[in-house]
């Protein structure tokens, strides 16, 4: 969570956001949490090269980065960077996290399951994938059990984002941004096994009306990750209390 720059106009909830994270996930889902606050742009990426020595093959990994983002355009293609709390203003890109430096790894990582949830500017352009397909925007059901079974076996790799390739609101949702409070209430009321599709259509309800509300459009987008290894699965959240 990256909210007070050196060298950019500071953010109002990504810490925020971070901390309910680190509480609902680990409270309600039993996950392992390693916070970064305000991380400079090497505590970013030593944070995800360390990674390497931490996941297993049957591990899961949600990866949720709330703070600047940014784009450029060169030789007619859009690259999307993560801007750490030591990030100059653009065109200066010497401290920015490209996208394909955090792709690049997603590859190589071990975790047969890993969901990156980007709460940033831009955020979408971290994939080049078409958004996921939804038939009838309506998600899987994972009361199948052979489907089920199909997708337990398979790796993912997803990319949720606040909202495309676009800018988005950083506030909106109290102490947390509009796209942060949907995803974090959702994690929050639910009570059973939760694919990543399911979550995607009700944080996408919640974040376009809350948009509307203040006059701005912003539609979150879920995606798979180019060339980093995706098969077929999905990335589940299965509360500690059905296990």
């Amino acid at each position: 969570g990256n909210e007070n720059y050196s060298s950019l106009e500071d953010l109002d909830t990504p810490l925020s956001d971070i901390a309910r994270a680190k509480q609902i996930l680990e409270d309600k889902y039993g996950f392992t949490v390693v916070t970064i606050e305000n991380g400079n742009n090497i505590e970013v990426m030593e944070a995800i090269n360390d990674l390497y020595s931490i996941l297993g093959e049957n591990d899961n990994l949600l990866l949720f980065y709330a703070g600047h983002g940014n784009r450029l355009s060169t030789s007619g293609s859009e690259i999307g960077y993560w801007l750490p709390s030591n990030a100059d203003a653009p065109p200066r890109n010497t401290y920015w996290v490209a996208n394909e430096f955090v792709s690049g790894h997603l590859s190589r990582l071990k975790a047969k399951r890993i969901l990156v949830v980007a709460d940033s500017c831009y955020a979408g352009l971290l994939s080049s994938e078409p958004t996921f397909l939804l038939l009838g925007d309506s998600a899987p059901r994972y009361d199948n059990t052979d489907f089920l079974r199909i997708k337990l076996d398979k790796k993912a790799r997803l990319l949720l984002s606040s909202g495309g390739d676009r800018p988005v609101l950083d506030g909106g949702g109290g102490n947390n941004s509009v796209f942060a409070k949907a995803f974090f209430d959702e994690l929050e009321q639910n009570e059973s096994l939760l694919g990543a599709p399911q979550l995607y259509l009700r944080v996408k309800e919640r974040v376009t009306l809350a948009a509307q509300l203040v006059d701005y459009e912003q539609e979150p987008d879920l995606k798979t990750i180019k060339a980093a290894g995706h098969e077929v699965g999905d990335f589940f959240f299965v509360p500690t209390a059905l296990r």
